[in-house]
């Protein structure tokens, strides 16, 4: 018998749904002025704040977490769009390059 596995994976765009939850009602944070690259880019430098401190973003105590979603959320507020539709995938959003983002930020400050 073989067995078959489905990927449960979310889009990219309906990743976007995930983190606007999280940021709405489990880490507040004003993000509504975002688009969905940025949101992605902000949540994912969440992340791997997480990371850097060994740890997951469920794990670390939520007023830490918000702190850290509010400085990312305005990073990603000044980075380039990169449109995202049903159809993007992760493979295309990999395939950005950094750089002007990390440019915008410098330059705003952040």
């Amino acid at each position: 018998m073989t067995v078959q596995t489905i990927d449960v994976t979310p889009t990219p765009a309906q990743y976007v749904n995930v983190i606007c939850h999280l940021l709405t009602n489990v880490y507040p944070t004003e993000h509504q002025h975002l688009t969905r690259y940025q949101l992605i880019t902000a949540w994912h430098a969440v992340e791997r704040d997480a990371r850097a401190l060994y740890s997951d973003v469920g794990k670390l105590p939520r007023p830490l977490v918000v702190e850290l979603a509010k400085l990312r959320v305005a990073q990603a507020a000044v980075i380039p769009d990169h449109p995202i539709t049903e159809a993007t995938t992760y493979a295309e959003l990999n395939a950005i390059d950094p750089t002007p983002e990390l440019e915008a930020i410098a330059k705003a400050g952040l």
